[in-house]
C-alpha cells in the first residue's frame, strides 16, 4: 500500500477546514500556548465527553510552548509518552525498540546513535538530562503524568537554551480521582498494569501524597526483543497560604513544597539493526551478532527532588514576587551486554536550581522578569569487559572515571509596549570536565568549554482591532556540548567544539470568532548549526564524533483543527503538517565531501491527521493517520528508507456510575485499538552512517497489532 502523497494530505485538510479561526480565548495575557486537552467525563453522573482538540490560547509573548493535557496523553499513548509527542509540530521520533528511541526537533538531534540528546527534559523544576546531554524520554510512563509542556528549539533561556528545545513533564493537578486502576493487553505479549492513589487532599486543594505503580511487559515482534519496565513514583505538595489581599483578590503570601521520589527498573533485550536484505526478507529476526550474545540492558534509575516555592505581593501594583529553590539528585546504573564488549555504567549526580520572578497582575501593563541559576555535578564511571560466548563477562578492557560540572545563568522578561508584546532571554552556560582514562599508560585529562552566550528575542502584535489575527517573530540561539569522553578515543585528543544553533522563525495565529470551531497557526523557520557533530570512524574502525561543518534547517509547520459538532455527539478533526529542507552547507568530515546533501535521519515531510468522534451513549472513536516521508540513512544519500503511512484507531465506551446517595462515583472506560491497520512494512528507526560492507541501517517497525483494556477511577 502506497502512502498518501504529502500534498494530498495538506489539500484535504484545507478542504475540510475552509477558514482560519481559533476558539474564543480564555486569557488574552497568556501566549503562543497550544493546549491539547481532553477533559473526558465529568463526575456529575453524565457520560458526555469532549473531543480531543487543540486550543490555541494567546499568551504573554511569542516564545512558543505547546502543552499536552493528561487526557489526551491517556488517549494517544499506550506504552510511553513518545506516542503522544511524536504528533507535535516539528518533532520526529524514531523507535528502534521500546528501549531505543531517538527524538529530533526540526532536524536537530537526528544523528544521535542510540539516544535523545540536544533536548533538555524536566520533571517540573527537576532536570532529568544527564551530564552528557542525554534525555531518556521513552522511559516515562504516560500514566504518571499530568501534562507535557514542549518548547521548540532552541529552548528558552530558563530551560538551558539547548538547540533541540525542551520538554517539561508535570504531575497531575488536584485530581477528583483519589484512586485509579488501569490494565491493558495486546499483541506480541504486551501487558501493562497501573495503580494510582491520592488518598489525602488538604483544605487548600493540595495533594500531599500521590502513589503511582506501573509494570509493562512485552515479548516483542522481533527475536531477542523482550522488554520489562517497573516503576514507582511518590510525589506530593504541601504548603500554606498565609494572607489574602481584599483589594487585589490575591493571596499575599504562599509557601509550598513539592517533592518527588521516583524509581524505575528496565530489563530489555536489544535486537539491534538489520541489513537491507534482512530487513526485506526477515524483519522479525535480530542482528546475528546481538542474538548470539543475548544482547540487552539492565538499568536502574532513581530520581529525587524538592522544590520550595515562596510567593508574596510587592509594590504599589501588587505584583507577585516568586522564589523557587530546587534541590535534586539522580542515580543510574546500567549493565549492557554487546557483541564487542560488556558495558557497566554508574551515574551519580545532583544539583540546585534557583530563580526569582516578578509576575504583574493580569490587568497591569508592567514589567515581568525572572533570573536564575542552575548548577549540576555528576560522577560518571564507565567500565568495559570482554564479551564471552552467550554474553558472559570476561576480562576488563578499560575504564573511564569522569567528573562533570555544568552551570548556566539566565535572565528573561518582557518589554511592555502599547501594541507590541516583546520577550527577551539571555543564557550563559559552561561545561567543565575532568576524567581519568585507564589505558597504557593511564592519563588524567580535562576538557572545558568556553562560556557560551545564547540570546533570544521575540515580538508579536495584533493585525486587527478585534485581536483576531496576530503576527509573531522570534530569533534565538542555543548550544550543545557532548560528554567529554566523546572527545577522546584510541589515544587521540579530538578537541571537539560545541554545536551552536541560530534560529529565526515567524508566523501567524488566528484567534478570532469569524468561523465557528476553527483554529489554526502557521510558522516558518530557518535554523543554522555550526560545528555540526557527526558520527564517524577512526582509522582503526572505532566510532567517534567529529565536527564536520555546518547544516541548514528550514521549513514550515502548519496546525489546523475544526470542531464540527460541539455537543453530544461531538466531532473534531485536526492536521499537524511539517515540511522542511535539511542540508549540509559545509561538510569536511571523513568519508567524502557531502556539501549540499540532505541530512540523514530526517524526514522532509511529516503529517498527522486525527478525527475524534463522541456519541451520546458514551461510545467514542479516535482515528489517526501518520505520514513519514523518505529518509536517507547515510551522508552520501545512497541508502534510504521509503516513505510510509500508518493508520490506527482506538474505540471505547465510558460510563459514570454512582450510588443512590451520590456519595461516590465510579468512572469506567473500556477500550480497544489497532495500529498499522494496513500492515505496512517500514523502518521505524535508522542507524545513520552504519559501517561495514553490509551496513545495518534498518530497525523494522511493528506490523499490525492490537490492544484492549479497561480503566477505573473512583471519586467521593
Amino acid at each position: 500500500m502506497r502512502p498518501f502523497k504529502p500534498y494530498l494530505i495538506l489539500a484535504t485538510a484545507l478542504f475540510l477546514c475552509p477558514g482560519f479561526r481559533v476558539l474564543a480565548q480564555a486569557d488574552k495575557d497568556t501566549a503562543n500556548v497550544w493546549t491539547i486537552d481532553l477533559e473526558g467525563v465529568t463526575l456529575t453522573g453524565r457520560s458526555d465527553r469532549e473531543a480531543a482538540k487543540f486550543s490555541i490560547i494567546n499568551a504573554e509573548g511569542p516564545l512558543p510552548e505547546i502543552r499536552v493535557g493528561v487526557n489526551l496523553i491517556q488517549r494517544e499513548a499506550v506504552i510511553n509518552i513518545a506516542d503522544v509527542i511524536d504528533r507535535l509540530p516539528g518533532l520526529q521520533i524514531q523507535k528502534g525498540a521500546l528501549n531505543t528511541y531517538r527524538l529530533n526537533v526540526r532536524g536537530i538531534g537526528a544523528r544521535s546513535p542510540f539516544a535523545t540528546n540536544r533536548l533538555t527534559l524536566y520533571y517540573g523544576e527537576i532536570p532529568l538530562t544527564n551530564g552528557a546531554g542525554e534525555s531518556a524520554v521513552e522511559e516515562w510512563d504516560p500514566n504518571l503524568l499530568g501534562s507535557i509542556a514542549y518548547r521548540r528549539g532552541p529552548a528558552p533561556a530558563r530551560l538551558g537554551a539547548g538547540p533541540g528545545g525542551a520538554l517539561q513533564i508535570r504531575l497531575p493537578g488536584t485530581s477528583p480521582y483519589p484512586f485509579a486502576f488501569k490494565t491493558l493487553a495486546g499483541s506480541y505479549g504486551l501487558w501493562q498494569t497501573h495503580a494510582y492513589a491520592a488518598p489525602f487532599t488538604s483544605p487548600s486543594g493540595m495533594v500531599p501524597l500521590r502513589i503511582s505503580a506501573n509494570h509493562t511487559h512485552a515479548d516483542g515482534y522481533r527475536a531477542n526483543n523482550r522488554y520489562d519496565r517497573s516503576s514507582l513514583l511518590l510525589a506530593g505538595t504541601v504548603g500554606q497560604q498565609e494572607a489574602f489581599d481584599e483589594n487585589t483578590k490575591r493571596t499575599m503570601e504562599t509557601r509550598r513544597l513539592d517533592y518527588l521520589l521516583y524509581g524505575q527498573h528496565i530489563n530489555a533485550r536489544i535486537p539491534s539493526s538489520l541489513t537491507a536484505l534482512d530487513f526485506r526478507d526477515h524483519p522479525e529476526a535480530a542482528a546475528a551478532n546481538w542474538a548470539a550474545v543475548k544482547g540487552g540492558e539492565d538499568a536502574y534509575t532513581f530520581t529525587g527532588g524538592i522544590t520550595r516555592k515562596t510567593a508574596w505581593l510587592s509594590g504599589s501594583e501588587s505584583a507577585e514576587m516568586r522564589a523557587l529553590t530546587t534541590v535534586y539528585g539522580q542515580l543510574r546504573t546500567n549493565d549492557e551486554v554487546r557483541p564487542f564488549n560488556v558495558l557497566r555504567e554508574n551515574n551519580l549526580g545532583g544539583g540546585v536550581r534557583l530563580s526569582l520572578s516578578r509576575i504583574p497582575r493580569p490587568e497591569a501593563d508592567s514589567w515581568k522578569y525572572s533570573a536564575g541559576l542552575e548548577v549540576y555535578g555528576e560522577r560518571y564511571d564507565q567500565q568495559t569487559f570482554e564479551t564471552l560466548p552467550m554474553g558472559a563477562t570476561g576480562d576488563p578492557l578499560d575504564r573511564i572515571k569522569e567528573n562533570r560540572l555544568q552551570y548556566y545563568l539566565y535572565a528573561e522578561g518582557n518589554i511592555p509596549l502599547k501594541r507590541i508584546k516583546v520577550e527577551w532571554g539571555l543564557n550563559l552556560k559552561q561545561n567543565l570536565s575532568r576524567w581519568h582514562f585507564t589505558n597504557n599508560p593511564p592519563e588524567n585529562l580535562s576538557a572545558h568549554s568556553k562560556p557560551i552566550f545564547s540570546p533570544q528575542l521575540g515580538a508579536s502584535f495584533y493585525l486587527d482591532k478585534k485581536q483576531d489575527l496576530e503576527w509573531f517573530g522570534l530569533v534565538s540561539s542555543g548550544s550543545f556540548w557532548p560528554g567529554a569522553e566523546s572527545s577522546y578515543a584510541s589515544g587521540l585528543r579530538l578537541d571537539l567544539l560545541p554545536e551552536k544553533a541560530w534560529n529565526l522563525e515567524s508566523g501567524i495565529r488566528f484567534s478570532g470568532a469569524a468561523v465557528s470551531g476553527l483554529e489554526a497557526e502557521i510558522t516558518a523557520f530557518r535554523m543554522t548549526v555550526d560545528h555540526l557533530l557527526v558520527p564517524s570512524e577512526l582509522p582503526n574502525g572505532e566510532p567517534a564524533l567529529v565536527n564536520a561543518g555546518k547544516s541548514l534547517h528550514e521549513g514550515f509547520e502548519f496546525l489546523v483543527g475544526q470542531t464540527w459538532i460541539r455537543e453530544n455527539p461531538s466531532l473534531y478533526t485536526s492536521l499537524n503538517y511539517t515540511a522542511g529542507k535539511f542540508t549540509f552547507l559545509d561538510y569536511d568530515g571523513t568519508g567524502g565531501d557531502f556539501e549540499g546533501n540532505t541530512l540523514a535521519g530526517v524526514a522532509p515531510v511529516r503529517a498527522h491527521l486525527t478525527a475524534d468522534l463522541g456519541l451520546r451513549a458514551g461510545y467514542y472513536l479516535h482515528l489517526n493517520y501518520d505520514f513519514t516521508d523518505k529518509v536517507y540513512a547515510d551522508d552520501a544519500n545512497k541508502a534510504s528508507a521509503d516513505a510510509y503511512g500508518i493508520c490506527s484507531f482506538r474505540a471505547g465506551w465510558e460510563k459514570v456510575l454512582s450510588n443512590r446517595t451520590k456519595t461516590w462515583y465510579l468512572h469506567c472506560n473500556f477500550f480497544a485499538g489497532m495500529e498499522n491497520l494496513a500492515d505496512i512494512r517500514y523502518a521505524a528507526m535508522l542507524q545513520v552512517n552504519a559501517a561495514g560492507s553490509s551496513p545495518r541501517y534498518y530497525y523494522p517497525g511493528l506490523p499490525r497489532q492490537f490492544y484492549f483494556g479497561a480503566s477505573f477511577r473512583l471519586s467521593p
